[in-house]
């Protein structure tokens, strides 16, 4: 009598003495499989194949498509789509669902955990700021919860859902406020090449993030209200931002170079492009469309050049603001200038802070008063008499 082949785990014949092996086991989510093989050789390695690639999330069944199997980059996709027509795909967001999609691409949306996203947070910290770090999960996690309620690529949970509660936040420093003094101003300037001054004094005249910047067209700037507005706000929001004298000139300036670059000379006419098509322009065409770290670096590189340090692009937005602030205008409409909602009166509040000049100069009328003269001191104290 021939020796009996040692049984191996997951694989099975059926019917019985009919030679016809079949292999059995668990994938990523704990779904039971089934696969008819052939020799029990054969199915020995099937067997062990199936198990490595369940191990390494690299198993995707036919019936992938079906909810709890649909892979991330279908859920990223269906997320895409509906941004775009919902007009709230921005810059940003694009770069955040590539990143996701090339790092989750082809596992099942179901099989990614709070661990895994915790484990590409370590990679994404290396090379960014804990406030991008955040909007990219934050992305993710819009991503999640879309596909829940689309009936297309519904998946059951949230993985990147309560991301503070679960730790995949980070702390931001929120408090950080950058001013630049006259100085420092005068510096960049100079060291700035000509083509990219006005976006520098455009920036530290509007407060208009640099993602804003970037995107503005021709349309965008109108000229009989002196305002500018502001399409491609942080959360997708559209805001409007007055035009001072300096704006308004080095805008003026730079349409007319516009019309005059754009006009088709034909046999001595003149003729000018319909101020429709003008409208569709970009502003900046040097800086239109492109990535934001683009002209993050331009700037960093500005700023060593022109010996400036710890300056980044949006202490412009800081310096805009800070001025403000100096100047006597309220928070209330520091914050509108902004394009931030009448709620987030807490993130203007760091602006209440004076700079040390403004500072000397209050405790400089301290100087005004005589020692031991009780009439200087109720005057210095006192002001009109009037109640504040």
């Amino acid at each position: 009598m021939g020796r009996q082949a040692k049984k191996q785990r997951g694989v099975y014949e059926y019917p019985k003495a009919s030679g016809v092996w079949w292999v059995v086991f668990y994938d990523q989510i704990g779904k039971r499989h089934r696969e008819k093989v052939g020799p029990r050789g054969l199915a020995v390695e099937v067997y062990r194949k199936r198990k490595t690639e369940v191990r390494e999330a690299k198993f995707f069944p036919e019936s992938v498509g079906r909810a709890g199997t649909i892979q991330f980059r279908k859920i990223a996709s269906a997320y895409v789509e509906y941004a775009v027509k919902n007009g709230k795909y921005m810059p940003s967001i694009e770069r955040h669902v590539k990143f996701w999609t090339k790092v989750l691409g082809d596992r099942p949306a179901d099989t990614i955990t709070p661990d895994d996203i915790e484990s590409v947070k370590q990679r994404l910290i290396e090379g960014h700021e804990p406030g991008t770090v955040n909007r990219y999960i934050g992305t993710l996690r819009a991503i999640y919860y879309r596909s829940m309620i689309d009936p297309k690529t519904r998946v059951k949970t949230n993985p990147a859902a309560f991301p503070k509660k679960r730790g995949l936040f980070l702390t931001e420093d929120n408090d950080r406020v950058r001013y630049l003094s006259e100085d420092e101003r005068a510096k960049l300037l100079s060291a700035c090449d000509t083509e990219n001054i006005p976006l520098i004094r455009i920036a530290w005249n509007t407060g208009i993030r640099l993602t804003g910047l970037t995107s503005l067209r021709w349309g965008d700037a109108d000229f009989h209200k002196r305002t500018i507005t502001v399409r491609e706000n942080k959360g997708g929001k559209t805001y409007e931002v007055p035009m001072n004298s300096e704006v308004y000139e080095i805008l003026w300036g730079l349409r007319l170079r516009v019309i005059r670059r754009v006009q088709v000379r034909d046999a001595g006419n003149v003729t000018t492009l319909p101020s429709g098509q003008i409208k569709e322009l970009p502003i900046f065409p040097a800086w239109f469309g492109r990535a934001v770290h683009y002209l993050s670096n331009f700037f960093r590189r500005l700023a060593k050049r022109a010996g400036v340090d710890d300056v980044h692009f949006h202490d412009l937005r800081h310096d805009f603001a800070s001025r403000l602030a100096m100047a006597g205008v309220p928070l209330a409409e520091i914050g509108k200038l902004l394009g931030h909602s009448p709620k987030s009166l807490s993130l203007v509040l760091r602006y209440a802070h004076f700079s040390p000049d403004h500072m000397k100069s209050a405790v400089e009328k301290l100087s005004d008063v005589k020692v031991g003269d009780p009439t200087a001191i109720k005057t210095a104290t006192e002001g009109d008499g009037k109640r504040r």
